[in-house]
């Protein structure tokens, strides 16, 4: 009588599948840690400029991680800033130079000035609303209301003063 011995075939798949599993867990241990790892980022600078209702700048990042950056605006010279509730977090894989908008159209009828703050304290230059003005690009007049004003101004005008004449001449 014959016993039932496996082949080695059959003996290497369940090692291979556990090998793979095994490797598979490691990887996701690995990118786990390594973005838990990272911490909160260290800023080195900010820079802001405004243009309309955007207020665009850079952050220099020393050490990577999460920097969370708020809008901070203030109400008039004398006043204290007021923390919006616009807040932006970057992620940083590495140090470097990382880009962020704020939009202010909420607060552009009562703000005297703005400035963002990076989690670890560091500041932008005081942005004053009024510096912000229009922004880059004027809306041009459409087509549509261009040419029934044009019309009416040139057929409009002769005409207007063809009944002065009239009433001038003929009291």
């Amino acid at each position: 009588m014959q016993t039932a011995t496996p082949s080695k075939r059959n003996r290497k798949l369940p090692v291979q599948a556990l090998a793979a599993a095994v490797l598979a867990a490691a990887a996701l241990i690995a990118v786990g840690s390594a973005s838990a790892g990272l911490g909160p980022g260290k800023v080195s600078r900010l820079q802001a400029s405004c243009a309309g209702d955007l207020i665009r700048g850079k952050a220099m990042i020393k050490r990577p991680g999460t920097v969370t950056l708020r809008l901070l605006w203030r109400e008039s010279a004398d006043s204290a800033f007021i923390v919006s509730r616009q807040r932006k977090a970057i992620h940083a894989s590495r140090a470097g130079s990382y880009r962020f908008k704020f939009d202010v159209s909420r607060l552009n009828g009562y703000a005297y000035a703005y400035r963002v703050r990076a989690s670890g304290g560091v500041k932008t230059k005081l942005l004053m609303a009024e510096n912000c003005g229009p922004g880059l690009q004027v809306p041009e007049v459409p087509y549509g209301l261009l040419l029934p004003v044009s019309l009416l101004v040139a057929l409009g005008l002769p005409l207007a003063l063809r009944l002065r004449r009239a009433a001038v001449d003929n009291p």
